[in-house]
C-alpha cells in the first residue's frame, strides 16, 4: 500500500497520537491568560473559599486523572460555567512540591510547556492514552 492511500480504522490505524506520561511531566485545565510560570504558580482551592492559596500549579501526573478531577468536580457536565473554548491543557515539566486539598499533587513549572491542547485535543488523544493504573482516587 502506497504512503498516501488510508488504513481503513478496522486494520488497527490510530489517528492521533497517544499523550505522554512520563515522570516529571503534569498536565493541568489551565487559562491562557495566566502565564504558566513560578511566579504565578498559585493554586486557589475550588471548594472552599475560606482556605488560603497554596504555592504550586494543582495538576496531575496523567492526562486520565486530569480527565477524572475536572469530571469529579462536574465540570465536564457545565460546559456553560467552564468555558472549554477559553482554557486549554498544558503539559508540562517541574517537581512536586506539595499537595493540594484534593490530594492533586501541586507542582512548580520548569521551562516552557511541552503541549498545549485544545479541550477537544486532548479528549481525542486521550481515547489511545494508556489509563495507569494508579489514577487518581475518584475515577
Amino acid at each position: 500500500m502506497a504512503a498516501s492511500e488510508s488504513v481503513p480504522p478496522s486494520c488497527g490505524f490510530v489517528p492521533f497520537d497517544p499523550l505522554p506520561v512520563r515522570p516529571g511531566l503534569y498536565y493541568r485545565f489551565h487559562h491562557p491568560a495566566v502565564p504558566l510560570d513560578v511566579e504565578h504558580a498559585r493554586s486557589v482551592p475550588m471548594h472552599d473559599g475560606d482556605l488560603p492559596e497554596q504555592d504550586g500549579w494543582s495538576c496531575f501526573a496523567d492526562p486520565h486523572s486530569l480527565w477524572c478531577y475536572l469530571h469529579a468536580l462536574d465540570w465536564l457536565s457545565a460546559p456553560e460555567e467552564v468555558d472549554f473554548h477559553e482554557r486549554h491543557v498544558v503539559a508540562f515539566g517541574g517537581s512536586q512540591i506539595g499537595t493540594g486539598i484534593d490530594h492533586e499533587p501541586l507542582v512548580m513549572p520548569e521551562g516552557d510547556p511541552e503541549l498545549r491542547l485544545s479541550w477537544h485535543e486532548f479528549e481525542q488523544r486521550l481515547s489511545v492514552t494508556e489509563r495507569p493504573s494508579d489514577t487518581w482516587a475518584p475515577c
